[in-house]
């Protein structure tokens, strides 16, 4: 019977698994949402490729939403402090409307969503490096 807690392993494990094959083709996949029952799951699976001017594959997908949300392509990577934490402005999550700025925290490579509204008071703040 499949869990929620053996899909984060196998969510882990496949993405571990993909690592050398995306390198082989210049990019990395991204294990998205997975649907389950008891006997099935469904994995959404991306491969995005690195850029042309040697842009990794996150930035180059950063860059085609920027300015959808308001934001410039030169805001990727930029760090940005929540309640003491650093965290990468790393994507966005064009389904996620309420949390759609998708950041990672610099310690420990977790990820987590975060509304426009506190990107852009970081950003405006000057609260980040």
């Amino acid at each position: 019977m499949l869990t929620k807690e053996m899909l984060q392993k196998i969510r882990l494990e496949v993405a571990q698994a993909l690592k050398p094959i995306a390198e082989k083709y210049d990019g990395i996949f991204t294990v998205g949402s997975i649907k389950y029952d008891d006997t099935k799951a469904d994995i959404n699976l991306t491969l995005l490729l690195n850029g042309e001017n040697g842009e990794s594959a996150e930035q180059v997908e950063f860059n085609k939403y920027a300015r959808a949300y308001g934001f410039n392509p030169i805001d990727y990577g930029k760090t940005l402090f929540i309640d003491g934490v650093p965290y990468q402005f790393v994507g966005f999550l064009p389904k996620a409307r309420k949390y759609p700025c998708l950041l990672r925290n610099v310690g420990t490579d977790k990820e987590i969503k975060a509304t426009l509204e506190t990107v852009k008071s970081k950003l405006l703040l000057g609260e980040y490096n």
